[in-house]
């Protein structure tokens, strides 16, 4: 593990402001994830409201996040 006063930059150029990308460190490499698409966005949504709609309908105090 770094230790917490051990910065690191990435050097390169993006369309993206720093703030907006997504990084996930993975087998000790940096990997930036690429944005979710708007089909990715519509069927996750769904799958989140019939999941809660269930989950109320069993009457389960358990909630979707």
């Amino acid at each position: 593990m770094l230790p917490a006063s051990t910065r690191i930059e990435a050097s390169g150029t993006s369309s993206r402001p720093i703030d907006e990308e997504k990084w996930e460190l993975i087998e000790g490499r940096f990997v930036m994830q690429a944005q979710p698409s708007i089909n990715h966005q519509i069927i996750a949504g769904n799958l989140d409201r019939r999941l809660s709609e269930g989950l109320e309908r069993i009457g389960s105090d358990r909630v979707v996040l």
